[in-house]
This record gives C-alpha cells, sequence and structure tokens, in this order.
C-alpha cells in the first residue's frame, strides 16, 4: 500500500525530503513546547494537544497530496473569483472577526468550533492572481521585445494600475491592519514577482515609492489615532529602536544562549514556561535551546532548500504562470521562515509569524500544505516538460 502510495508522488523530490524533514521536526519540537499548555490548563497532561496537532499535520498531508495531483492551470482559471472571495473574508474579518491575543485576524467556521486566520487565504489567493496577471503581462512584453519593441509598449500603466497594483493594494491593506508582518512580506514578494516579470525598473521605482508612501500613511495614522494594533505597533516599534528587546524577545534570547551548540537536551527546555506561545511564535527559541545552534542551522538549510528548488524550477519552467506560482511560493515560505527567525534573535521587531511547517496551529498549517500542493504540483509539470525536451 505504501508502496502504491509513493508511486503516486508527482514532484521535485528535494521539496518532498524538506517538506518531510519539516514536518518530522515539527512533531518533535511542539511534543517538548506544548508541555506548558498541559501544565496550565490540564494538569500536565499534554496528550489531547500532541494529538491534535499531529491529526493536522496529517490533514496537511492529505490536503498538499490531493493539491499536487491537480494540474495547476485549475488555480489560473480561479485567481479572480479567489481574490474576490479573499477580500470579502479580509472585509467581515475587520468588521466581525474572533478576537485572539489581542488581533483580529481570526473568522469562525460555524458549527466546527474552528477559526481560521483570513490572511493565510489571502496570501495563497494573491500569489494566484499575482502569478496569473503577471504572466500574462510578461508574455505582452515579450512578444514585444521580439517585434523590437521597448517592454511599456506591451501594456499602459492604466492596466498595470488596475489589473496589478490596485488589487494586490487592497489585499495587502486589509492584511495590514491586524497583521501588518504578513502584509509587508506580501508586499516584499509583490515586488520581487514584479521585477522578474521584466518589468521596466522605472515603473518598479514608481510603484515601490507610490506604495511606500500608501503604507507609511497608513502605519503613521492607524500609530497616531490609535487604531486597531496602533499602539502595539507604536511600542514594538519604539523599543526595537532603542535597543530594548520586548520581554517575549529577551526570553527567546535566553532560551538561545541556554541551548548553545548542542542543545540541553529533548524535553529540557526551561524558557517555554516563560516564553509566551512557546509552540507558536517562538518555538524557534525552545529549538535551539533542546536541540542546540545545529539544529537551528539544519532547519535554516531546510527553508533555504525549498527556497533554492523553488528558484531552479522558475528558471526551468516553460510556462510562465507555473514558473511565476512556484517563485512565489517558494518565497513566501521562506521570507515567513527569516522573519520568525529573525524576530526570536532579536533582529526584528517582535511579531506573531508562527515557523511554516513547525509551529503547532491547526487551519494556518492546513494553509500551508495547500500552498505547499500548489508548489509541489508545479514543479512535477515543470520536471515532466524538462523530461519531454530532453
Amino acid at each position: 500500500m505504501m508502496t502504491a502510495l509513493f508511486s503516486k508522488l508527482r514532484g521535485d523530490r528535494v521539496l518532498w525530503f524538506a517538506i518531510l524533514m519539516l514536518a518530522l521536526i515539527s512533531m518533535l519540537v511542539v511534543t517538548s513546547a506544548v508541555g506548558v499548555l498541559g501544565i496550565r490548563y490540564k494538569g500536565g497532561e499534554v496528550a489531547s494537544y500532541m494529538f491534535r496537532h499531529v491529526t493536522f499535520l496529517s490533514l496537511g498531508f492529505i490536503v498538499a497530496f490531493v493539491v499536487h495531483r491537480i494540474n495547476p492551470v485549475v488555480f489560473r482559471k480561479m485567481a479572480n473569483l479567489l481574490l474576490v472571495i479573499a477580500i470579502v473574508l479580509l472585509i467581515i474579518t475587520l468588521l466581525r472577526g474572533a478576537t485572539i491575543n489581542q488581533a483580529r485576524r481570526w473568522l469562525v467556521i460555524p458549527f466546527t468550533g474552528l477559526t481560521f486566520q483570513t490572511s493565510a487565504f489571502a496570501q495563497v489567493a494573491l500569489l494566484i492572481y499575482l502569478s496569473a496577471q503577471l504572466s500574462r503581462l510578461l508574455g505582452k512584453i515579450k512578444e514585444a521585445l521580439r517585434n523590437g519593441q521597448k517592454p511599456e509598449d506591451a501594456f499602459s500603466l492604466r492596466e498595470l494600475t488596475t489589473r496589478i497594483i490596485l488589487p494586490a493594494s487592497i489585499v495587502i491593506l486589509l492584511i495590514a491592519y491586524a497583521d501588518l508582518s504578513t502584509a509587508l512580506m506580501l508586499a516584499t514578494i509583490t515586488f520581487i514577482m514584479l521585477f522578474v516579470s521584466l518589468l521596466p525598473f522605472k515603473y518598479i521605482v514608481r510603484i515601490g515609492g507610490a506604495v511606500v508612501l500608501v503604507l507609511a500613511l497608513f502605519i503613521g495614522a492607524v500609530v497616531m489615532f490609535k487604531i486597531g494594533r496602533g499602539e502595539t505597533w507604536k511600542n514594538r516599534i519604539e523599543r526595537y529602536i532603542k535597543g530594548e528587546p520586548s520581554y517575549q524577545v529577551l526570553q527567546a534570547q535566553i532560551a538561545i544562549a541556554n541551548g548553545g551548540l548542542t542543545g540541553r537536551g529533548i524535553g529540557k527546555s526551561v524558557q517555554r514556561y516563560f516564553l509566551p506561545h512557546p509552540y507558536s511564535d517562538y518555538v524557534y527559541a525552545i529549538i535551539i535551546e533542546e536541540y542546540g545552534l545545529i539544529a537551528g542551522i539544519i532547519i535554516l538549510v531546510l527553508y533555504f532548500t525549498i527556497m533554492w528548488r523553488s528558484i531552479h524550477l522558475f528558471t526551468k519552467a516553460t510556462n510562465r504562470f507555473i514558473g511565476l506560482l512556484i517563485l512565489g511560493i517558494g518565497l513566501s515560505i521562506t521570507f515567513q521562515a527569516l522573519l520568525h527567525i529573525g524576530v526570536v534573535s532579536g533582529l526584528f521587531p517582535a511579531t506573531g509569524l508562527p515557523l511554516p511547517l513547525i509551529s503547532m496551529g491547526g487551519t494556518s498549517i492546513l494553509f500551508t500544505f495547500f500552498m505547499l500542493g500548489m508548489l509541489l504540483g508545479a514543479s512535477a509539470v515543470v520536471i515532466e516538460q524538462s523530461d519531454g525536451n530532453g
């Protein structure tokens, strides 16, 4: 049965290996980190938390397996619809979303008691939409170049604004209200995708300047008028500028120092009892405390492996949409991991980003595996085309 299952796996084997290793690491680390939850709420019992985590990881692999069997072109056809749904869900979240940890980022799924972070769905929808629109634009630019024209002759600034910049900006600003770090990450990925789509550099500069200005005005207004999480942003930025680590970051740095090169040992973390959310927002600190800096480096290598394979597949892709989708997903997973690690180590201001594939979660894990399923499915198409051309 297992042999038959493995025979149905498509796509880049290195990607499959990196994903599997990160998920296995997650099981080991979360088993220790959730001990604090057992002590706080269930008299030391952690089995239920571990069962929930393993269940979501297992469901995640099922989601990835199903999605990776779907032709990525299907998602291209759904790009506009998915973006509209994402915008609607983000607006509903702002108006009626559940507030957890002082942030309104979640919607409650009726009749289940589960919540899901709408920004996670919006992230997936935006990457698909950008890949679809930019692949069309890239095709027009390449046609113009073949005809001896300039890239800007292939499209109008109005077309670029209405089809790409405005929709992406709406999604990013809606996310930014409750989840600034994710919004900034998506803005960065958007610019990278614009750059590799052969958009003239002068347009990228203009768009970049306009978006930075809008984001600055938005953040300034939220902070000045203390709207939403404005006060939290202000405090975090001020402490970061002054070089004063927040309580969370200080405890994370202590965990890293305690871990040293080889770690204190499995299940021997001390800082898990002091860190808020050691099983999610600060799980990387627990990894180093228990397994050492060597384990931390191995995890970094696994994330960079995902990025390396994504860039390699992007350069090999003959289908523009598939290539851009691969690049966008690879950037998203890797950037989020680097932001998480940067926050834990004190390089960036404190925020609440989980470590992809490792942090404990529910629906966030499923959305991550959904993206990885698309990545694996797209990689399969690239590999099959390469073999066919060979």
